[in-house]
């Protein structure tokens, strides 16, 4: 799931404050799958000449702010902490979250934004249960054994 607002905010901080990284996971507020990276071309290209380990060459991004005295990173935060929700599709439980929010939520023509998502939740507190528990980011830890 995504939010085109979510996206638009982290590129424009990227911009303004002329980083190298810019995303809203490095200090997660925002529920996994509403993750957003902005980097320059060039700090791309230097992580891909640079990583070394599995893990930095599967997620090229991890090398890049592993490295904070090589990059400009930056952060986008969330005014409160969300980070324990997950809106992504790593596992079944997070496919039957996902089709139970698109099965409320979706209407052809329409964009519904994490907002949206969280009034549904609050109204029907029983859907963050169906795939809570799950590690945020376990595939990117799995690779690094």
């Amino acid at each position: 799931m995504i939010d085109p607002e979510i996206i638009d905010l982290v590129i424009e901080t990227h911009l303004w404050e002329g980083n190298d990284y810019t995303s809203n996971t490095l200090e997660p507020t925002y529920p996994s799958g509403l993750d957003v990276e902005v980097m320059t071309f060039a700090s791309l290209e230097k992580a891909w000449d640079e990583a070394k380990t599995p893990s930095e060459r599967e997620q090229v991004t991890s090398y890049i702010y592993q490295h904070p005295d090589l990059f400009k990173l930056g952060n986008v935060a969330w005014n409160l902490n969300l980070s324990h929700f997950r809106w992504k599709i790593d596992v079944p439980a997070d496919l039957e979250f996902v089709k139970v929010v698109y099965e409320r939520l979706y209407q052809p023509g329409r964009i519904f934004k994490m907002q949206d998502i969280f009034d549904l939740i609050n109204a029907n507190p029983k859907l963050k249960e169906i795939n809570s528990g799950i590690n945020r980011n376990g595939g990117y830890y799995w690779s690094r054994v």
